[in-house]
């Protein structure tokens, strides 16, 4: 992805806009992890945002079955974290030449800790309000 973006870029912003998806591994992994995460897969009473409460900095990563470790959501953090800086990668090639480092490291902080995450929860955890996975049966569609 880096390489389309420094490829879609004049020449004199081909450096910036590789540091930037850079910075937004790193931001974005960040904030995934303490914020992203478990408003993500944390459960909602509403369906809107989940994160019930203690679960910041990875604390819902600890999944086990039958008190046995079996990593699924250390997977599914991983599968996830992926896309979301992804997602905050492609601003970065919108905004080539066009904003300055930090206003668009405060946008990748921003989207990776709350933009993403409750997207994801709406359409990913078993509780969002648009999941085909829901526990209760109460589909949208």
């Amino acid at each position: 992805f880096a390489m389309l973006e420094a490829g879609s870029v004049r020449n004199q912003n081909k450096v910036n806009i590789l540091f930037k998806n850079i910075g937004t591994i790193t931001i974005g992994g960040l904030m995934y992890y303490c914020f992203g995460f478990s408003v993500a897969y944390g459960s909602s009473g509403s369906g809107f945002i989940g994160g019930d409460g203690g679960v910041f900095f990875g604390g819902n990563l600890e999944d086990t079955t039958d008190g046995v470790r079996d990593g699924a959501n250390h997977t599914t953090f991983f599968f996830q974290w992926a896309f979301c800086v992804t997602a905050a990668t492609i601003v970065s090639g919108a905004v080539a030449g066009r904003i300055k480092l930090e206003g668009y490291f405060l946008i990748a902080a921003y989207m990776t800790a709350f933009v993403y995450p409750v997207i994801s929860h709406w359409v990913w955890a078993t509780d969002g309000w648009l999941s085909a996975f829901r526990d209760d049966g109460e589909f949208v569609f």
